[in-house]
């Protein structure tokens, strides 16, 4: 059996350890083993995460990653050209006004 922790998969992986907590808090991240530490130190079975990264190629291909991230960027350009509504003002407003 081959356990990790987080610091083997900020190694392993290439992600910051903020990223891999992140990873972590998604609904399909494999619980942990077992954790340590007074519940600090979390360990998982080696063979978990490995069904998690064939589920999740961005996490071990460097290419899937910056193709997420790129879909992540034009979908946020997206949100922000779409058109923005208008107040609409009373009509007795719009002729006071003129």
């Amino acid at each position: 059996m081959n356990f990790v922790g987080i610091a083997d998969l900020v190694v392993r992986w290439n992600y910051t350890r903020q990223g891999v907590h992140k990873l972590a808090r998604l609904p399909d991240f494999p619980e942990p083993h077992a954790t340590i530490n007074r519940g600090r130190v979390k360990i998982w079975l080696l063979s978990d995460l490995e069904k998690f990264e064939a589920d999740h190629p961005e996490v071990t291909n460097e290419t899937a990653k910056q193709s997420k991230i790129v879909g992540y960027y034009l979908a946020s350009l997206k949100k922000d050209e779409a058109p923005q509504k208008r107040e609409a003002r009373p009509l007795g407003k719009i002729a006071a006004a003129s």
